[in-house]
């Protein structure tokens, strides 16, 4: 279960071992937890009240724990397919891309706590922002009080420090694990930040919304 935290610091090392074992429950588990602990924060501060609800406890781990498996598999098939047809590394497997996929995700797990916890503080008027949801740690914190564009907030918002943080180490899994040059591992890299993003604004553009709701109690 230490492994987690070492590759917060080290993603080498646990590339390494990566190399010779697929792993990805311990990267799952701590994911699910952080988040998890987000949810309840988040409703509890709405509530005002910190008071575990055993029943939406169960039903929040269980759509969490089913919401970031199906994101890392898509994710990793994504990875897969792409690699496949630039035919660079035929013998990667989908699990060695699924280990990479889960250990990264721990990167947007603290993504989503150092938001809320940076939205709640209210230090920026929300009048400002053009994502509510979103504390401006990106490029859209140039864009405060400017433009009230969400399409173009999103896109500026996802070019932050933990989203820098997460691709730089997806590239370096891709080189190391896939067997990419690191060249090639960047753009592979950036071209699903570029799926992601306009997933995203396609989403928006479609319903008006930027995230799910997830939440404790009703």
């Amino acid at each position: 279960m230490l492994t987690p935290f070492i590759f917060l610091v080290a993603p080498q090392k646990i590339y390494d071992i990566l190399n010779l074992k697929h792993r990805w429950i311990a990267p799952i588990i701590l994911t699910v937890l952080g988040l998890v602990i987000k949810v309840w924060l988040n409703s509890s501060w709405r509530s005002e009240t910190f008071i575990f609800q055993t029943h939406s406890l169960y039903l929040t781990i269980v759509s969490i724990t089913i919401l970031v498996v199906v994101l890392w598999f898509v994710n990793a098939a994504l990875l897969y397919l792409s690699i496949l047809l630039m035919d660079v590394h035929p013998s990667v497997t989908f699990k060695s891309l699924f280990s990479i996929v889960s250990y990264c995700g721990i990167i947007l797990m603290l993504d989503e706590i150092a938001n809320f916890f940076l939205v709640s503080t209210k230090i920026i008027d929300s009048i400002l922002i053009a994502l509510q949801c979103r504390f401006p740690i990106g490029l859209d914190i140039l864009a405060l009080g400017i433009t009230q564009n969400r399409a173009l907030a999103i896109l500026l918002h996802s070019i932050n420090p933990f989203i820098i943080w997460y691709f730089a180490y997806l590239s370096i899994g891709l080189s190391t694990v896939a067997g990419l040059s690191k060249i090639k591992a960047r753009m592979l890299s950036f071209f699903i930040w570029f799926i992601a993003v306009g997933f995203v604004i396609s989403i928006f553009l479609i319903t008006g919304e930027t995230r799910l709701h997830i939440r404790f109690g009703n």
